[in-house]
């Protein structure tokens, strides 16, 4: 298959644009000492919190740069992401207000940008994450491939910076584990996992899933290795079938998940046993409709899109784990006005 080459070819068109015509690059780190390299307050209700941020432009162009707070959530695979694509903020993101939204930033020039965080008064006790994000305002670059077609590259650069408030009061570990449906396609079946944070403090989880058909023999084991699930999020995790995949038809799936709280709140073991059933067309939605039900290799990506998921689009979510001075490069490549048919894979 041609099409990973064509992403490299591409990318290259635009790395070597870019290039030449000289762009800036914002980086983003907390002023003061942070042993994390990210923010940690401990702040009751109605506190009001002063700190700052440093942008710096480390590229070769001068550049504009919005700063702005965002929230934090449990990403699909687990770890916490970031919602940078416009969502309005309701916990730390909404807590914080930046000085200065936008600067324009010499090449080599740095600014230290304040910031206020007020915690409300009816915030919850525990741990609320959110971020801040430097974000190059400059987001698309255009380009030629050798004549042969026209070549557009969609790009946001981010720099990101985790704010964790730990709110006071009584500290709850908490999982909730919900139902089992199908997922999956082009050979790599998935069962997604419902899982929940209902406490107040971070976890991670660990576990196996057993599945078995409704006469009782068992059909796999698969360990369950999740990362970080933020408070008060609920995720369809994915579990990827190793080996021979499930057909259609009904099973049960035995659930066990020890999990521990991140800060405090105890640790616990939640067990459950969801029954599911894989329907003809999530079937062949997987396995192209053929009898043959064999998994792709266990080295499949995690985040294979479920068989039930309606269309396409980038996910609103940002950054995998907690951290600072972090850049991500979100990209789209479109080729336009091909001359000639697509060879088949």
């Amino acid at each position: 298959m041609r099409r990973p080459l064509l992403l490299l070819a591409l990318l290259g068109v635009f790395a070597s644009t870019a290039q030449a015509a000289g762009s800036p690059s914002m980086g983003l780190r907390p002023v003061g000492k942070w042993k994390r390299g990210y923010f940690v307050y401990a702040a009751g209700p109605g506190t009001v919190i002063h700190g700052a941020v440093a942008v710096n432009n480390g590229g070769t162009a001068a550049g504009a740069v919005r700063v702005y707070a965002v929230d934090s959530t449990t990403g699909q695979t687990s770890g916490a992401v970031y919602l940078t694509s416009g969502q309005k903020p309701k916990d730390v993101g909404a807590w914080i207000r930046v000085a200065t939204p936008s600067a324009t930033l010499k090449t080599g020039q740095a600014r230290t940008i304040p910031f206020t965080l007020t915690v409300p008064a009816n915030a919850a006790a525990g741990q609320h994450v959110g971020g801040i994000v430097a974000e190059t305002v400059k987001q698309r670059v255009s380009g030629r491939s050798k004549g042969k077609a026209s070549v557009q590259v969609r790009l946001r650069s981010l720099s990101i910076v985790a704010v964790q408030v730990n709110v006071p009061g009584t500290l709850v570990a908490k999982l909730a584990v919900g139902g089992v449906t199908a997922g999956g396609r082009k050979g790599f079946q998935q069962l997604l996992l419902h899982v929940a944070n209902t406490g107040n403090v971070m976890l991670k989880p660990r576990g196996i899933i057993s599945v078995s058909d409704t006469k009782g023999l068992a059909l796999g084991t698969y360990a369950l290795h999740m990362d970080t699930l933020l408070p008060r999020t609920a995720i369809d995790y994915p579990v990827n079938v190793k080996g021979r995949g499930l057909g259609a038809g009904d099973y049960k799936a035995s659930v066990r998940i020890s999990y521990t709280g991140l800060g405090g709140g105890g640790s616990g073991l939640v067990a459950s046993a969801p029954a599911f059933t894989i329907s003809s067309k999530q079937q062949s939605q997987v396995f192209g409709g053929t009898t043959n039900t064999t998994a792709a290799p266990s080295a499949q990506p995690t985040a294979a899109p479920p068989a039930t998921s309606g269309g396409g689009g980038t996910a609103p979510l940002v950054y995998i784990g907690i951290g600072a001075g972090i850049v991500i490069l979100l990209g789209a490549v479109y080729a336009l006005g091909a001359r000639r048919a697509r060879r088949p894979a």
